[in-house]
């Protein structure tokens, strides 16, 4: 029989030093607090910045570092969440505001590359229509708890591609929509809406109500002509505006969307529309249609206004469809 003896290789001092680095980095992340990141709207829900303040003193005593990153202007949101993702140390990263923060965060997450950070809420906004989707309280206790238990879902996401531009789809995780209700989100002014919030809506609504001018839009689901329709919102989630019910059967879980096409013409029709939502019946109104999918094409209404998640995002005319990449959501 022939003996063997097998030999260790001789440590480089290069190959010893970044095992150390390793060890030390090892360490540190075994002793270092949790890192949340906060991108925070200081203009969303002005009245509310201090439901902010204790969510974050809250946070703290649940041991967790936090800092704090203001936006300035349109977009801001989405750049500091693809730098939160590439700086790579932060177990979350927590929007604070409105759907429109969250969905530009959103925005920024799905299009990082890298390790994917899971996503927080602070619900600060007018709507808050992702929070009702997902079932977060309504105190800054209960939205520091479920920021801190780690429990999460996998959320699928909707864009819109504007046709014929070279700009970056827009993601939506709730919901985005032509018509009327666009119409309206692209005429509410800033200092408007900081000034009566949700009213901002009704009275832009009523304005644009008198002297109505709808267009007829040419309207294609998975590559079927679905004829004529004054109004679409994609749905990516039940709940619209709030917690007005849309479309009942929509999970932001699934990774298909349901389209209400509206063909209902005139002032009457309008008003039909609003009550039902009010009376989270509009799904079953007379010239509502409800189809699952997962492309609209909308081929006319050059220039005309596109709304994702209650903010001015696009125009026509554009593609809706499910974006190719999930984001991870904190849930209570």
């Amino acid at each position: 029989m022939v003996m063997t003896t097998k030999t260790t290789p001789k440590k480089t001092p290069q190959k010893a030093a970044a095992q150390k680095t390793v060890r030390r980095k090892n360490a540190r992340n075994l002793t270092q607090r949790p890192r949340m990141l906060i991108i925070f709207n200081p203009t969303a829900g002005q009245r509310k910045q201090h439901l902010l303040t204790q969510t974050v003193q809250c946070i703290l005593k649940y041991k967790w570092d936090v800092t704090l990153k203001p936006t300035h202007k349109a977009g801001d949101a989405i750049e500091l969440a693809r730098w939160a993702v590439e700086d790579d140390k932060y177990q979350i990263v927590c929007a604070a505001g409105g759907d429109g923060t969250i969905n530009e965060v959103v925005t920024g997450l799905l299009h990082s590359k890298g390790h994917h950070v899971p996503l927080g809420i602070i619900p600060l906004g007018t709507a808050n229509v992702l929070a009702n989707e997902l079932g977060y309280g309504k105190t800054p206790k209960e939205w520091a708890q479920s920021l801190t238990r780690n429990k999460s879902h996998v959320v699928h996401v909707g864009e819109v591609q504007q046709t014929n531009s070279k700009k970056e789809a827009r993601a939506f995780i709730c919901m985005a929509g032509i018509g009327f209700d666009a119409a309206v989100v692209a005429s509410v002014s800033s200092p408007l809406k900081k000034k009566i919030g949700k009213g901002a809506y009704i009275w832009r609504s009523l304005q644009l109500m008198v002297g109505l001018n709808q267009t007829e839009y040419d309207v294609k689901i998975d590559g079927k002509d679905q004829g004529k329709a004054t109004a679409v919102v994609a749905c990516n989630g039940r709940f619209y505006g709030g917690r007005f019910v849309l479309a009942p059967k929509a999970k932001i879980t699934e990774g298909s969307l349901y389209f209400a096409v509206f063909d209902g013409k005139g002032l009457g029709a309008i008003i039909r529309l609003m009550v039902g939502l009010g009376m989270n019946r509009a799904h079953k109104l007379k010239g509502m249609r409800l189809i699952k999918g997962t492309k609209l094409e909308v081929t006319n209404g050059r220039g005309e206004p596109i709304q994702a998640d209650g903010d001015n995002a696009a125009n026509l005319p554009a593609t809706f469809t499910m974006a190719k990449g999930t984001v991870t959501v904190i849930k209570p």
